[in-house]
């Protein structure tokens, strides 16, 4: 792996926040992780930024490195297009759109909604909660948190109230008083040194909708969410609306009494925080970070296609019964055995009950590719949610992909067509945010057919070696 010098461009200030400057701390951390030189760059005041900076040790610069390898921007008014080997950019659905080879959208929902205005067609856009960027603190947090014993705590509930790192609009206060007249005893905390320890440890959280509410659902800690600014309404409106927190509407409207009768109804209802508890860490499982930073690797690394075939040539079809000689073949061949997880030959019975249950799913496609020479190879997709129970049932429209190619076909450059074409036939007929697939890491040809198409790093490799890679869909 190269080692990249990688410049990350944010501001925090009072007026501003200190959000932006979080996910470059995070994404700064998992950069220096993975063997590479972060630095920040930009403009830093306030003790909650010095603090950030200081934790994790970062360099500081006003100016961009004369050399450097990614350009990372996260800014909603910094919309300068950097000249870099790789420019990425951070935005929250409109808000920091601007020019970028890479354009990461972190807020929930945004790999279900259309492709912003403004983003240039030749970006590759990642999009979705699964990008929230988390300092390893609160990753580590999560993996040591332990579930709540049931039942009512013989304690005071622990409520912790954050308002961004500088609450310019002192709408703390106004939480702080709602709770006060709840009635119930509650030990409420606030920012500070002991923040992530504090979420970990709290039966609740009232949060505005920005960086602390996801570290928050990261956490597994039930949550109340006020719309705080502008820029935090598309990920409020779809956090409340996975049931991932409970929306207390937007700041200038919140009514002290209203407000508190809604934290009394779930501050007295441990069952509810526990369901929505659940639910918001299962959107946010803490590898946003570690996946933007492989991304850079992985587009700096990626090898070029400098060869296509006559697309005109290529065609796929719907997989029939008659097909089963020639499938059980291709599955059966000793390369594709290797790189499969049931490596294992199948008998014709076995393969025969297969085919006929797969030709009978909804949440299955199974095409044959042919061209002019004959059969190329069989793309299979597989609705991601029904392979893998990590996989959100709300995220129903993530396709995982499987592509073999017959033995006599390999070798000359046609994986790649039969791929995109699989793309093109899976998304004409079914609804499609993200294409998915799994690759052995030792599987070298697979690696480089999926980076050539775009595909970027989602999961790290698991205990037997299975890495797995996403491509979002460019509608």
């Amino acid at each position: 792996m190269t080692r990249l010098r990688v410049a990350l461009r944010c501001d925090a200030h009072a007026s501003l926040g200190v959000g932006h400057l979080a996910r470059c701390v995070a994404l700064a951390q998992e950069a220096r992780a993975q063997g590479h030189d972060p630095v920040l760059v930009g403009r830093f005041s306030g003790p909650v930024s010095d603090e950030l900076i200081a934790r994790a040790d970062l360099p500081v610069r006003l100016e961009l490195p004369s050399e450097v390898d990614v350009v990372h921007v996260d800014s909603y008014t910094d919309a300068a297009a950097y000249v870099a080997p790789l420019l990425s950019r951070v935005h929250d659905g409109r808000f920091g759109v601007g020019p970028a080879a890479l354009a990461t959208d972190p807020t929930p929902g945004a790999d279900r909604r259309p492709r912003p205005q403004g983003l240039g067609p030749e970006a590759l856009r990642l999009a979705g909660e699964r990008y929230a960027l988390l300092r390893p603190d609160v990753v580590a947090a999560r993996a040591a948190r332990h579930p709540k014993l049931a039942g009512a705590p013989a304690r005071p509930l622990v409520v912790t109230v954050v308002v961004g790192g500088t609450d310019p609009g002192a709408l703390r206060g106004r939480l702080v008083e709602a709770l006060r007249r709840t009635g119930l005893p509650l030990d409420v905390r606030g920012p500070g040194p002991t923040l992530v320890a504090d979420l970990a440890a709290s039966d609740l959280v009232v949060s505005a909708a920005g960086t602390t509410l996801w570290e928050a659902f990261a956490l597994g800690a039930a949550t109340a969410a006020v719309c705080a600014v502008d820029n935090q309404e598309v990920g409020y409106a779809a956090a409340v609306g996975a049931r991932a927190t409970v929306g207390l509407g937007h700041a200038g409207e919140l009514d002290p009494d209203a407000t508190a009768a809604r934290l009394s109804a779930l501050l007295t209802d441990e069952p509810e925080r526990r369901r929505m508890a659940s639910r918001a860490a299962a959107l946010v499982d803490g590898l946003g970070a570690w996946r933007l930073v492989s991304s850079w690797s992985a587009l700096l690394d990626r090898p070029v296609h400098a060869r296509r075939v006559d697309e005109g040539t290529l065609t796929l079809r719907p997989a029939e019964r008659s097909d089963a000689p020639l499938l059980l073949a291709w599955r059966n061949d000793p390369q594709a055995r290797r790189w499969s997880r049931a490596s294992n030959p199948v008998d014709p019975d076995q393969h025969a009950r297969w085919l006929t249950d797969s030709l009978s799913r909804s949440d299955r496609v199974l095409l044959v590719a042919t061209d002019a020479a004959g059969p190329v190879g069989t793309v299979r997709w597989d609705r991601a949610d029904h392979l893998d129970p990590s996989i959100s049932h709300d995220r129903p429209d993530e396709w995982e992909v499987s592509i073999t190619l017959a033995p006599d076909r390999r070798g000359a450059g046609l994986a790649l067509d039969v791929l995109r074409a699989g793309e093109e036939y899976l998304a004409a007929r079914h609804p499609v945010t993200a294409y998915l697939a799994v690759v052995h890491d030792d599987n070298r040809a697979s690696r480089r057919l999926f980076a050539r198409a775009g595909y970027l790093p989602d999961r790290p490799a698991d205990v037997d070696g299975f890495a797995r890679l996403v491509a979002f869909a460019r509608g």
